[in-house]
């Protein structure tokens, strides 16, 4: 573990925020469904100025749609980590692990090969760093891989990449304890272990073998509980050394793996052309996603919804679809362009329940190297409806810059009960040269 004597200071902030027109309704796992505030319209808005923001732990509104932001770190994040202060931080790199615990008290950014845990005060809307339970006086933060989970189960428990083993770092006991040692399991190389993601019923996903990104070819699942493995080799297209039929072997490597929240499938894509591919669980058998079974994508219980455009004549984005059946073939699109709408997404559906009806959170995002026209939905984050109806909430601008690098997309994470959104935005480099941060998004409600 490595630690830093930085700590930063709850900040409190009191700003109303905007609520406009229809509402959508939150399903979220065994709580109270929520309705979202937001401006439901279509309307085209100018870009406004930026807003001036002060240092972590600060609250302002977004000028255009009127929500609450924190600003999470700043360049002093850590102060006493010698080469490290002034570095970037940021929200996991995909939507689907949690960011956020299962009560909100936590979440987490990370940055710098640490991950450091905040205590999140919403009465307040304040986050503090946590003290170091091992030495007095210091803040923590855990020496890990990127892209851990929070359990959806235990607030407590963070599952985490520690090399080659995967991880369970107990907050109330205040020490890790060890899971599973990978190359036990297989003598893959874990130089590129892929992210992290949990189902509700605490099963594991992550994807290793190779020596760099895109080499990997191992898909494992592991039941916390029942301290079970499943292994899926790409390379030899076995499951748990049973041979795959050769309708339903993957072949390549894969480009990433996330378990569902049931716990009964495992969305595999493959490095190109990027096609996902559904491992069944219960059955041991792989499916490939056709049609438009490429592109970003979230999982729910036993459902998917993806960045993909609905054939024949493409104009219909973002499909949903169940991860079995016959429906995995016939996906419905979550909304109807006119004009194709020319912007990328990254998505987050972590609050979504079995019934499939949450909205997902989405960040949208272009290359400001091939200017696209400004309009609706343009580099915003915002919700839409699930139903099909393409209502949207919309809540602010994530006022980044991207021009090509990957880590500059503005990606995002949903709190397990949809309430809150943090993001990384590098602020339209005004925050130094290459940084960006984590901001935190109060989602406005409607029966707040």
């Amino acid at each position: 573990m490595i630690f830093s004597k930085r700590f930063i200071a709850s900040v409190s902030g009191s700003l109303t925020f905007l609520t406009i027109s229809l509402a959508g309704v939150v399903h979220a796992a065994h709580k109270p469904a929520l309705q979202y505030a937001g401006i439901t319209s279509m309307q085209t808005f100018a870009k406004p100025s930026l807003p001036v923001i002060g240092k972590a732990g600060s609250s302002f509104q977004d000028p255009t749609f009127g929500s609450r932001l924190l600003r999470v770190t700043d360049p002093d994040t850590l102060t006493s980590a010698g080469p490290a202060q002034g570095a970037s931080f940021g929200t996991p790199l995909y939507g689907e692990p949690n960011a956020w615990n299962a009560d909100n008290s936590m979440f987490y950014v990370e940055g710098q090969g640490l991950l450091i845990p905040y205590h999140f005060d919403s009465s307040h809307f304040s986050i503090s760093r946590l003290d170091d339970p091992a030495h007095p006086g210091e803040t923590f933060a855990l020496k890990a891989q990127e892209d851990a989970t929070f359990s959806f189960k235990d607030p407590n428990i963070l599952y985490f990449k520690e090399e080659e083993e995967l991880k369970a770092y107990d907050f109330k006991a205040g020490h890790p304890r060890d899971l599973v040692n990978l190359t036990k399991l297989h003598p893959g190389s874990t130089k590129s272990l892929g992210p992290l993601s949990v189902s509700a019923n605490e099963k594991l996903c992550v994807h290793w073998g190779g020596e760099k990104a895109d080499s990997n070819f191992l898909v494992l699942v592991y039941d916390v509980e029942k301290q079970q493995t499943h292994l899926l080799d790409t390379d030899a297209s076995v499951i748990d050394g049973r041979p795959l039929p050769p309708e339903q072997r993957i072949g390549g490597y894969v480009h990433y793996a996330w378990i569902d929240k049931s716990g009964d499938f495992v969305a595999v894509m493959s490095t190109a052309p990027y096609q996902i591919y559904i491992w069944d669980l219960a059955l041991n058998s792989i499916t490939k996603v056709d049609p438009a079974g490429r592109g970003r994508k979230a999982l729910g219980y036993g459902w998917m919804i993806n960045d993909g455009l609905l054939p024949p004549n493409f104009k219909g984005r973002w499909l949903i679809r169940p991860l079995k059946g016959k429906g995995l073939g016939h996906p419905k699109a979550l909304m109807q362009f006119s004009e194709p709408f020319q912007y990328e997404s990254n998505l987050s559906w972590n609050q979504v329940g079995r019934d499939h009806a949450a909205p997902v959170l989405m960040t949208t995002f272009h290359d400001e190297q091939r200017p696209v026209p400004w309009g609706p939905l343009a580099d915003e984050i915002f919700a839409l409806a699930t139903d099909g109806s393409g209502h949207v909430w919309r809540f602010a601008h994530t006022r980044d810059s991207y021009k090509g690098d990957w880590l500059d997309q503005p990606k995002g994470n949903l709190s397990q009960d949809g309430r809150y959104f943090l993001f990384t935005s590098n602020w339209e480099n005004t925050l130094g040269t290459g940084r960006r941060d984590a901001f935190l998004l109060e989602l406005p409600l409607r029966n707040q």
